[in-house]
C-alpha cells in the first residue's frame, strides 16, 4: 500500500538523516496494519450510520475511540 519512498519521507520528517531497509520495511508493515484497522472501524461506523460511503467523520471517530480491534 505505502511505497518505500513515502515511508522514508515520514522518517525524514521525524528527523532521520538516513534510514535502513529493515527500518523502512518494519515501519511500512506497522503503518499498513494500523491504517487497515482504522479503515475497518471506519467502515463499521459508516454502516452503523446507515451509509455505504465512508466519510472523514468515520475515520476521525475510529481514531478517537481507539478501540481498533
Amino acid at each position: 500500500m505505502f511505497s518505500d519512498n513515502s515511508i522514508k519521507k515520514i522518517l525524514e520528517k521525524a528527523g532521520a538523516l538516513r534510514s535502513g531497509k529493515d527500518a523502512v520495511k518494519d515501519l511500512k508493515i506497522l503503518a499498513e496494519n494500523y491504517a487497515a484497522k482504522i479503515a475497518r472501524k471506519a467502515v463499521k461506523n459508516a454502516e452503523y450510520s446507515g451509509r455505504k460511503s465512508v466519510k472523514s467523520e468515520d475515520i476521525k471517530e475510529a481514531i478517537k475511540t481507539g478501540n481498533l480491534n
